[in-house]
């Protein structure tokens, strides 16, 4: 008889070979390096967080996430990143995926974590309300291939700024990256203990044999970073896994990889909003393609998320209109009280002042969708790639950024 259970710390010994042998087949070439690169998350101490099938004692399928906070702009947001989703493949077919993801959304709306983040699309994911909503754009710098006279008019540090580049020494600053990330205005929260051994596992390295081989550039003034690239490289190719730091000087940084190494490709994900970073290599000629973040959300909480984003809102609501005033509700349906009263009691929305104002002239703004629609209000808040036009004064203040999550932070 198949079961699911939250596991043990005795059982992650176990969940770790199983997601080796279904993404670390011996078929791939790649060694069975599931437990390195994700010590936090197929970890003892992430245990309660990994749920598990199993079959007379043996562990089938697992489903895990770890928990995190999204920082955007000063403001917490609580998120959870989903990942080795797996069924081993004599048990595939009967349900079981979709058992344990049920399992996994209702403990994450129970204990009021808001968003969750999940590396791909599959079909059992989108059926259970994850849609895509972010954008990057994809620059592949070669050597030959940028405008020279663009990039010397664009791509001189100034005279203040020293360069150093690291291999295998990259964990001996590995300090400094974390508090200087820890500055970015969209991000992770990262304990600064945590960084050393991300930066060690390397996750979301998955396509060539691990350990793989690790290279950073830094940006210096005195003893203080101003920006940092770090990522891994194969046949001479520079693959960027996180960057943080002043965004023309990571662009700088990502040219002089090129001229002042053996790397003949640089290639880096530029989230939507990282519009600076966006302009600066463009402006050196190269070319990005935009691309769908290759991760989907699915809001896990409508209540929690609608009151975490709350001070962003507000915020933005004042920076276009002073004398704007949030105003803040959602609530679910009461027993015996159909969706449609709850639609007619919700009091969501936003106050505002036209701008040129005048004493008469204030208006009252009611959230356009169904705030209890958790897809609904996953396109309303985030999405950037086909966004619906909602009016004043929602469209100038959405949508929100979400941090990349394909860094350090990847699971």
């Amino acid at each position: 008889m198949i079961t699911t259970r939250r596991a043990r710390p005795e059982d992650v010994q176990e969940v770790v070979e199983l997601a080796n042998l279904v993404f670390r087949p011996a078929s791939s070439g790649l060694n069975p390096s599931m437990g390195l690169q994700y010590p936090l998350f197929l970890s003892k101490r992430n245990a309660h967080d990994l749920f598990i099938a199993e079959d007379d004692g043996k562990i089938i399928a697992l489903n895990g996430i770890l928990k995190n906070t999204a920082v955007i702009n000063g403001h917490k947001i609580s998120i959870a990143s989903m990942g080795a989703v797996c069924t081993h493949p004599d048990y595939r077919g009967q349900g079981i995926a979709t058992r344990l993801l049920h399992e996994v959304l209702t403990s994450l709306h129970d204990e009021g974590v808001a968003l969750l983040v999940i590396s791909g699309d599959r079909g059992l994911y989108t059926r259970n309300g994850a849609d895509f909503t972010s954008l990057k754009k994809r620059f592949t710098l070669t050597r030959g291939a940028c405008d020279t006279d663009r990039v010397q008019a664009y791509g001189e540090l100034p005279g203040m700024l020293s360069v150093t580049y690291y291999g295998k020494a990259i964990t001996l600053v590995a300090e400094k990256f974390g508090e200087l990330y820890q500055r970015e205005p969209v991000r992770y929260l990262r304990p600064k203990w945590q960084v050393p051994i991300l930066i060690k596992a390397a996750p979301g390295v998955n396509d060539v044999p691990y350990p793989p081989r690790l290279r950073a550039a830094a940006s210096w003034v005195g003893e203080c970073l101003s920006a940092y690239v770090l990522g891994s490289v194969k046949d001479n190719k520079f693959r960027v896994m996180e960057y943080a730091g002043d965004p023309v000087t990571v662009g700088i940084l990502l040219q002089k990889m090129l001229t002042d190494s053996g790397i003949t490709t640089v290639t880096v994900d530029v989230p939507i909003h990282d519009f600076q970073l966006t302009a600066y290599l463009e402006a050196c000629g190269h070319k990005g393609e935009a691309e769908q973040y290759p991760f989907t959300f699915i809001i896990t909480n409508t209540a929690v998320l609608w009151s975490q984003i709350q001070p962003i809102l507000q915020e933005r609501a004042k920076a276009i209109c002073p004398n704007a005033r949030l105003e803040v509700g959602l609530n679910d349906s009461p027993p015996g009280e159909s969706k449609s009263d709850s639609q007619r009691n919700r009091r969501s929305g936003i106050e505002h002042e036209s701008c040129p104002k005048s004493d008469m002239d204030q208006t009252r703004c009611e959230a356009p969708i169904d705030l209890n629609d958790g897809k609904a209000l996953l396109h309303f808040v985030f999405d950037v790639e086909n966004r619906e036009q909602y009016g004043e004064p929602w469209d100038p203040i959405l949508p929100l950024p979400l941090p990349w999550p394909g860094g350090l932070n990847f699971i």
